[in-house]
């Protein structure tokens, strides 16, 4: 399946390739509407608040109604725990490890036409994780490259600075969700053990 925006596209469309990690020789293709001009990081920055999602919906903390039910990876089939989602499918630890060390078959899932929570890019997957001693899931909607350096413990500490003071409006420490843990990073957001380079 393609890796494509749900709802209608404008006229206008422009192609965006990009590897699904980056070890991978496989590349998933991506059809998004055209951004605006870029006039020095002003307008894109702040054309994710003016229609749509706010930055605070891109990332949530999901009520017990709205939970969903554990289920098995969807790669080796473990069924053990609750397991992290992309794009709704489950991934236990060790396919989400092979998927950052480039040993696993690429993601490739339909984009949603939702803003990344850490860089407002257009073109989303839905990442669910359960935090420590939570009983809810947090949710949060990340582009590919964001994605794909989250699942990878590689995120640049801008991007984890800015997922962390999502999390924190939230009431979650950053370390209470295990790929942003202090194992992986420091206080400064530095990736200590990125699972590739």
């Amino acid at each position: 399946m393609p890796f494509l925006p749900k709802g209608r596209l404008e006229t206008s469309l422009r192609r965006q390739t990009f590897p699904v990690f980056p070890s991978q020789a496989k590349f998933v293709t991506s059809t998004l509407p055209r951004q605006p001009k870029n006039d020095g990081g002003v307008g894109q920055h702040l054309a994710g608040f003016a229609k749509g999602k706010s930055r605070m919906d891109r990332v949530r903390l999901l009520t017990p109604r709205n939970s969903v039910a554990p289920a098995p990876c969807s790669r080796c089939g473990l069924d053990q725990d609750r397991w992290d989602r992309i794009a709704g499918k489950s991934y236990c630890p060790n396919c989400q490890e092979d998927l950052a060390l480039g040993e696993a078959r690429p993601i490739i899932e339909r984009a949603e036409k939702n803003r990344c929570v850490i860089c407002s890019k257009l073109g989303t997957i839905r990442f669910l994780t359960y935090p420590l001693r939570a009983s809810s899931p947090v949710e949060m909607d990340l582009c590919a490259e964001h994605l794909r350096n989250l699942v990878g413990r590689s995120l640049r500490p801008w991007a984890f600075r800015q997922l962390s003071r999502q999390l924190d409006r939230l009431g979650l420490a950053s370390g209470e969700v295990f790929l942003l843990h202090d194992a992986f990073y420091d206080r400064n957001g530095k990736a200590l053990q990125p699972a590739f380079d």
